[in-house]
């Protein structure tokens, strides 16, 4: 998450195997800007616990702009 005047992404990823290789499709894809942190921290854990992530999804976080907050 970056500072509070700069975009916030948020993507679901799912990835599946054909053939040859991993295939990631895009299922959610939103920016989001000015919304405080723990809104953000909310809404991330509302989508995680949805019925067609819960249990069978990983969260991961992008820390290029950590060290700013």
């Amino acid at each position: 998450m970056g500072q509070s005047q700069d975009y916030t992404a948020l993507s679901i990823l799912e990835r599946l195997k054909n053939d040859k290789e991993w295939v990631y499709r895009v299922r959610h894809l939103e920016r989001i800007r000015g919304a405080p942190y723990p809104s953000i921290v909310e809404k991330t854990a509302r989508i995680m616990q949805s019925p067609g992530l819960k249990g069978c999804a990983s969260l991961v976080v992008d820390q290029t702009e950590w060290e700013r907050l």
